[in-house]
């Protein structure tokens, strides 16, 4: 059985790209664009992982990182973040509010991979 991942991305270019490479990998993905759809994907798939970008409609990356670490159910779910804020404090935040993995764009497709299979193992 593949491993479950929901991918929270508003770039049409960036998710098409993961989602491709993800999927040429063996991974089931469940792409979403902004953090309402996410987030209730996230609770409905209980993924096996979750990549969140933090610059999203709706519902920012942050928010939707704290609604999952607070409730019970998703709290264990790792958690990626990839994003194009690449400050200190953006990152120490995300990690604050349990962010497994900070990545920033942009990004290459490999270090994802090997990034992603490193926190699904």
């Amino acid at each position: 059985m593949s491993n479950i991942i929901v991918l929270i991305e508003d770039d049409e270019d960036i998710g098409n790209i993961i989602k491709y490479k993800l999927d040429q990998e063996g991974f089931k993905i469940f792409w979403l664009r902004d953090g309402i759809e996410g987030l209730s994907s996230i609770q409905d798939q209980l993924p096996d992982l979750v990549i969140l970008d933090i610059m999203i409609p709706k519902l920012d990356g942050l928010h939707v990182l704290k609604k999952l670490k607070s409730a019970n159910d998703t709290q264990y779910i790792p958690v990626l973040i990839l994003t194009a804020l690449s400050q200190e404090q953006d990152m120490i935040k995300a990690f604050k509010y349990g962010a497994d993995d900070y990545l920033t764009k942009p990004f290459r497709t490999e270090e994802l991979i090997m990034r992603v299979k490193k926190i699904l193992m």
